[in-house]
């Protein structure tokens, strides 16, 4: 893909692959096409875990976090259709080896809109689905933005959550690759 700096990336071929995530039931056939498509292919090739996304918040369909983080009124039924979607492609995960990673990212610089945008939400998901192979990827630049005190979330939230961490190595405009680490319980 011309203009794509991370060559060893394979990158999702269709439009708005942050903003169309598992948050939209609408989405839910389309996701779910992709990773029963991809889950098998990626086991085989012996990658280990794809990147997924919770979506851009619709306004009419979602009202904001609390200040706190955690979900509340329709941000609930976000993080339920989430859930339903997510658990319907653990067990094709699981069978296949392969971890699905939903990734939490910054609403305030970004991601505007972005639904997934504080540690509450994705624990939730998480709790929800239950499964070894669908796990939280919770990059540190993204939280600091979003809530701060990086070191305190990830211990409070380590244990059954399985959350994934990035050590962000880059450059705020993320021109340099980072280095990934797994954090498990």
């Amino acid at each position: 893909m011309p203009g794509w700096p991370y060559p060893w990336v394979i990158r999702a071929r269709r439009e708005n692959f942050i903003q169309t995530g598992f948050n939209n039931p609408a989405n839910h056939t389309l996701l779910l096409n992709e990773l029963e498509t991809v889950l098998p292919l990626a086991g085989r090739a012996g990658v280990q875990n794809l990147i997924a996304m919770f979506g851009n918040r619709d306004p009419a369909r979602d009202d904001r976090a609390t200040s706190e983080g955690i979900p509340s009124g329709d941000d609930r039924a976000a993080v339920d259709s989430c859930i339903a979607g997510l658990a319907r492609i653990a067990p094709l995960a699981e069978e296949c080896g392969v971890t699905v990673c939903v990734e939490l990212l910054n609403s305030r610089i970004n991601h505007p809109s972005y639904q997934g945008d504080h540690t509450a939400f994705g624990v939730a998901v998480m709790q929800g689905v239950n499964s070894p192979r669908v796990k939280l990827l919770y990059d540190i630049y993204h939280m600091q933005i979003m809530e701060g005190d990086v070191i305190r979330t990830i211990r409070d939230n380590i244990q059954g959550s399985g959350i994934f961490t990035r050590a962000v190595y880059r450059a705020a405009m993320r021109s340099m690759p980072a280095r990934s680490s797994i954090i498990t319980p």
